[in-house]
C-alpha cells in the first residue's frame, strides 16, 4: 500500500512538473492570441507562428505523458517479458551506437511478479543511459541473477 502510494505521489509529481505546465502555458498562449485577434490586435502575418507554437507545444505534452505511460508499464514487458526486453534494449544500443552488449542470466526469472519486472526494467534502463552518457564504454554487461527470493542485478561497462 505504501508503494502504490509513493507511486501515486511519484506520479502527480512529474505530471505537474512536465504534462501540466506544458498543457498550461499552451492554454496561456491561445487565450492571449484569441483575446488579442478579438481586439483586433493579433497580426494575421504571425497567425501560422502563432499555430505552430500551439502544435509544438502540444506534441511536447503528448511525449511526456507517453513517456510517463510507457514508465507506467513498458509494453514491451507485457509482450516479451523481461530478459526478451532487455536484449531487445540491449540490441538496440548496439545497433545505435556500436557498443558490444551482453545479458547473463541464471535462475527462475520466468516467476518474477510483474511489478519486480518493471523495477528491474526501469533500472537496467536506468543503468544503461548513465552509461552511454557517461562512461565512454565499449562493452556494457548486464547480469540478473534469480534465486529463491533473491534477484541481483548488475550492469556493467568498461569506461
Amino acid at each position: 500500500m505504501i508503494a502504490v502510494e509513493q507511486e501515486r505521489h511519484r506520479l502527480a509529481r512529474e505530471l505537474h512538473d512536465s504534462v501540466i505546465q506544458t498543457l498550461y502555458s499552451t492554454v496561456l498562449l491561445a487565450s492571449g492570441w484569441r483575446m488579442m485577434a478579438e481586439q483586433g490586435r493579433l497580426d494575421p502575418g504571425s497567425t501560422a507562428v502563432h499555430f505552430q507554437q500551439v502544435a509544438d507545444q502540444s506534441e511536447q505534452a503528448l511525449k511526456e505523458m507517453r513517456l510517463l505511460l510507457f514508465q507506467l508499464r513498458p509494453p514491451v514487458l507485457e509482450q516479451v517479458g523481461l530478459v526478451s526486453a532487455l536484449q531487445q534494449r540491449l540490441d538496440a544500443v548496439e545497433r545505435r551506437v556500436s557498443i558490444k552488449t551482453s545479458l547473463l542470466t541464471t535462475g527462475d526469472w520466468h516467476t518474477l511478479p510483474p511489478r519486480i519486472e518493471e523495477e528491474l526494467y526501469n533500472i537496467a534502463q536506468e543503468a544503461l543511459n548513465n552509461a552511454l552518457r557517461h562512461a565512454q564504454a565499449k562493452a556494457i554487461l548486464v547480469q540478473l541473477h534469480c534465486r529463491e527470493r533473491q534477484v541481483e542485478l548488475t550492469v556493467e561497462d568498461n569506461g
